[in-house]
């Protein structure tokens, strides 16, 4: 057998060994890179589920305080003019108890 075509075979034989590496070195990167994608999906998923239950309870919140600010306004109001009546009444009634009996009646009659 000629040199050559030994030489040869064996530089095939290393070629296809190498082919063969560069094979499996793919196969295992590819599997790699789709775990990966996954994961990422998995990720991404989670992540846009949480942001809407996030969103959710935020939207809540605002509702709950907007309620509550509106109760507060209407409980001030009420107080506010509960305590101008209740304080109008007093004065009334003070300035009614120290005003001398029939005194209304004679500075009418004598102008």
């Amino acid at each position: 057998m000629d040199p050559r075509i030994s030489t040869l075979e064996s530089d095939v034989a290393a070629m296809r060994a190498y082919v063969e590496t560069i094979h499996s070195n793919y196969a295992t990167n590819l599997a790699v890179h789709e775990a990966e994608t996954r994961l990422r999906l998995e990720i991404l998923s989670a992540k846009a589920d949480w942001e809407g239950k996030i969103e959710r309870v935020k939207n809540d919140l605002k509702f709950e305080f907007q309620k509550v600010a509106g109760e507060m306004r209407n409980w001030l109001m009420g107080t506010v003019v509960g305590l101008f009546v209740g304080f109008g009444g007093l004065v009334l009634g003070i300035a009614t108890i120290m005003r001398p009996q029939g005194s209304l009646h004679n500075t009418r009659l004598s102008r």
